[in-house]
């Protein structure tokens, strides 16, 4: 098997398009209040007792589902510490035991309290002062830290999704939040190379935090300098890499600007008094944990911290986290989201979730999850299903809308509307070409396609384009807030601003929506009735052109469109060939090695259907045929027989080909409107 050497132009978009999704990496978090690195020591309570010489036996869960081996350590209150045969040690609730171990810990604790020793030493917890802090008289005790807690979720229930009632997503709770007037503000960012990898509001929108990633370090105490003025700060001045800074939004300035303990803590949520804040470990963390800290003296302190653990007992990274309440967290992973008890610490409830887009109501209670292609609406605290949301939902079928009646896919530049049977209602000309864009809902008549730094607009009972946003930060889709850095005289800030409406958008959509006319046929160029000539220059046998012939003939003549060689408008199908010489190297061999590396003589076939309309092309279709990045050599072939075999017939690109239902105007028509945003501000692009 041989792989493409990839060329120096692809390699160079790759990276700025990395580059692109590196910088606008974006989670949702909350604020931050600055980072002490404290000592994690687990305080006893009155009611520990430390269990000596305890057998190794086999614990059982209450209902007998669960077992574990391993040997009992610590009575914690209501709960047990046990150390398993691997070395991990366990907490369990001691009701949630089955009635043989619960006589057993009984049986141990009176053995311990025979043996014990009078004579105790009182052990004190000391809290580390942020770096360049001064010592205070009134420091207070760091917050009790449990260090290297492993859950045990024996009997953790799982909140059942299989309730049939119907819910009415119009209820209090999914209530659209009210949009506040909020003073723009700036945190700073110290380099190029700063990575924004958090951000988020808490439930009021009175606290807003930013958790930062700068990989040569960084001095929290100074300011935003050039490359050459940091390289002659000491190099204890910049040890901090990531940090998070708190905004109090009100008056939109900084609460504080705290160092995270590790390169890969994210912010995910602080909560109502903006004095605690929950983060988690990311993509890049070997031991990912869950932390809970708060503002003590200026600084940050670590209350509660615990590993990141799946149901099933194996380490998995957080995609994001929540307060419920005060004494409540949820952590989404991938096809589950866990809730978790704060004090004592354990695990509540655990559901699973199918869906990526899953959502918390504004009361931080509720949520819609996913599971089976359907929607339901469950409550955390109370772990209970309170039925199902709206209609199936597939992958196949597309996004849908927030009802859940329609939806909407976009493929090689059709978008298309079907309803919860899978019919088609709609399909039009959508001319975004990047080949994964991200659709969003922003309510039923309006629908907004994502791609790196541009957003496209669409109102669909009149099928067309109306607004594209060239060079603007994607706002986050749940809290309504946007994010982007910036560059000003060598230093790069990084600019916080709240989305204006009630939906998403982060312009007036109904400014530009109104230069559309109100009768969706005054934007179609191509519909049944419509006449054009069919015109065809292709690099092809007749045998294969008069194929291609005959299948855009049918394709017109199903959506009522007559071929007319008199016609005015022009459907053009074009192809043109070309000759290259491509190096392809077998997996395995380095850049270096000249045995590694064949060159294959390929063709490809540019290939285009284009609507032509006063001299202008209002729609197209494209491709490029040829073997692709990799090569599958079969046995006796040779690199240059693979790739011919590889490279396709070009004409199954005409074979396949469909047209959608409408054709509207042209997106450099008069309906439509590009904006560009400079010095914050989005400003009319004219041709």
């Amino acid at each position: 098997m041989l792989s493409n050497f990839c060329q120096r132009r692809l390699i160079e978009k790759c990276c700025s398009i990395s580059l692109v999704l590196g910088l606008w990496l974006g989670f949702n978090t909350i604020q931050g209040g600055e980072l002490c690195l404290s000592m994690g020591i687990f305080q006893e309570s009155p009611s520990s007792t430390k269990i000596g010489d305890s057998i190794t036996r086999t614990w059982a869960s209450a209902d007998g589902r669960f077992k574990q081996s391993g040997k009992l350590l610590e009575q914690l209150g209501e709960s047990v510490r046990i150390e398993a045969e691997d070395g991990k040690t366990l907490v369990v609730a001691i009701k949630k035991l089955c009635d043989e171990d619960q006589q057993f810990i009984q049986q141990e604790l009176a053995r311990m309290s025979e043996e014990a020793n009078p004579f105790v030493v009182e052990n004190k917890t000391t809290t580390k002062m942020k770096p360049n802090s001064p010592p205070s008289d009134n420091a207070e005790v760091a917050p009790t830290v449990i260090e290297n807690y492993v859950p045990v979720f024996i009997n953790v229930p799982n909140i059942s999704l299989e309730s049939a009632n119907a819910i009415d997503l119009q209820s209090p709770h999914w209530v659209s939040a009210k949009r506040q007037t909020i003073k723009p503000f700036r945190v700073p960012a110290f380099s190029i190379h700063t990575r924004i990898t958090g951000h988020s509001a808490n439930a009021s929108e009175s606290f807003f935090a930013v958790s930062m990633f700068e990989p040569f370090g960084v001095d929290l105490a100074g300011t935003p300098n050039s490359v050459k003025d940091r390289r002659n700060k000491s190099s204890s001045a910049i040890s901090t890499k990531s940090w998070v800074e708190l905004v109090a939004l009100p008056s939109g300035k900084s609460n504080g600007r705290f160092p995270l303990p590790a390169d890969h803590t994210v912010v995910a949520d602080v909560d109502s008094s903006g004095e605690r804040i929950l983060a988690f470990d990311g993509v890049f963390s070997s031991e990912p944990k869950i932390y809970i800290f708060r503002i003590a003296n200026q600084q940050l302190v670590t209350e509660t911290r615990w590993n990141s653990t799946h149901q099933n007992g194996r380490q998995e990274k957080a995609e994001s986290a929540r307060f419920l309440d005060d004494n409540h967290v949820i952590v989404q992973y991938g096809a589950h989201l866990q809730v978790w008890q704060l004090n004592p610490l354990e695990p509540k409830f655990t559901v699973n979730n199918d869906i990526a887009d899953w959502q918390l109501a504004s009361d931080r209670r509720h949520a819609i999850v996913g599971q089976a292609n359907q929607r339901f609406e469950v409550d955390l605290l109370a772990g209970e299903c309170k039925g199902k949301s709206g209609e199936t939902i597939s992958a196949a079928k597309g996004t849908p809308s927030p009802d859940g009646s329609i939806f909407a896919k976009l493929t090689r530049s059709v978008l298309t509307l079907t309803d919860a049977q899978g019919k088609v209602t709609s399909s039009f000309y959508a001319p975004v070409f990047w080949p994964e864009p991200t659709l969003a809902w922003i309510d039923e008549n309006t629908l907004r396609v994502d791609s790196p730094n541009q957003s496209h607009y669409f109102d669909l009972p009149r099928r067309a384009l109306f607004l594209e946003i060239v060079n603007a930060a994607q706002p986050s889709r749940d809290s309504g807030w946007q994010v982007e850095k910036t560059e000003q005289d060598r230093t790069y800030f990084v600019n916080v601003s709240q989305n204006q409406g009630t939906g998403q958008q982060a312009v007036e959509l109904d400014v530009y929506r109104g230069k559309l006319p109100n009768d969706a046929n005054l934007l179609e160029i191509l519909k049944s009735g419509d006449r054009v000539r069919l015109a065809m220059n292709l690099e092809a046998t007749p045998e294969k052109a008069a194929t291609v012939r005959q299948q855009l003939v049918q394709l017109l003549k199903a959506k009522g469109v007559v071929v007319d060689k008199s016609a005015t408008d022009e459907l053009r199908a074009s192809s043109e060939a070309r000759d290259e010489e491509v190096e392809y190297r077998r997996f395995g061999v380095p850049p270096w090695a000249a045995n590694g590396v064949e060159k294959v003589k390929i063709r490809r076939i540019d290939q285009r259907l284009e609507l032509i309309r006063d001299t202008e092309v209002v729609f197209r279709h494209s491709t490029t045929s040829g073997p692709g990045f990799m090569l599958n050599i079969r046995d006796g072939e040779t690199a240059q027989q693979a790739a011919d075999r590889q490279a396709g017939d070009p004409v199954d690109f005409w074979k396949n080909l469909e047209l959608p239902l409408t054709i509207s105007q042209h997106p450099k028509g008069q309906a439509w409107t590009r904006l560009i945003k400079q010095d914050n501000k989005f400003v009319e692009l004219k041709d």
